[in-house]
């Protein structure tokens, strides 16, 4: 027989303490069934009489059940203090509702010209910048270049 029990149940976890005076953790068996969330407990309490020949042994049991769809009875825990067993199972975390971030679509046109509202990416806007920069470059090697072309009248009448 088992004692006085009690539930707590907050937001985090389920925990059950069944007073079990008398009962030595070795003698002390939990478990679980994880389809159904059944958890068994079972021991035996020795009972010495002051005589010290007498010897009495009672077996004790337990049962409850927990519900696997909101508690994760894979981290259950059972700890023996004074006298009180106390098995914490803890809930299963909720999944949150989380707002999903709607995208513009840039609609192509017949002549291939996109919306005009639309903004660049990043990414679109970093491949321009490239684009432009190149260029740039391009250009001013080539106008270095048909400078070093020019014919010798054309330099000898801009070094006038």
């Amino acid at each position: 027989m088992l004692g006085h029990e009690e539930v707590i149940q907050t937001d985090q976890d389920v925990q059950v303490s069944i007073d079990v005076p008398g009962v030595k953790m070795s003698d002390l068996q939990v478990s679980v069934e994880d389809t159904d969330g059944t958890v068994r407990i079972s021991g035996t309490r020795t009972v010495s009489y002051m005589d010290g020949k007498a010897v009495k042994k009672s077996k004790i049991e337990k049962m409850f059940s927990l519900y696997p769809e909101t508690t994760d009875l894979s981290k259950i825990e059972a700890n023996l203090s004074d006298g009180v067993l106390t098995i914490r199972v803890p809930k299963k975390v909720k999944p949150q509702p989380r707002t999903i971030k709607i995208m513009e679509q840039k609609v192509l046109k017949a002549d291939g010209a996109g919306d005009k509202d639309a903004k660049p990416t990043k990414v679109e806007v970093k491949a321009l910048n490239e684009l432009q920069a190149k260029v740039k470059e391009d250009a001013k090697s080539e106008a270095k270049k048909n400078v070093d072309k020019k014919p010798e009248s054309d330099k000898a009448d801009t070094e006038h």
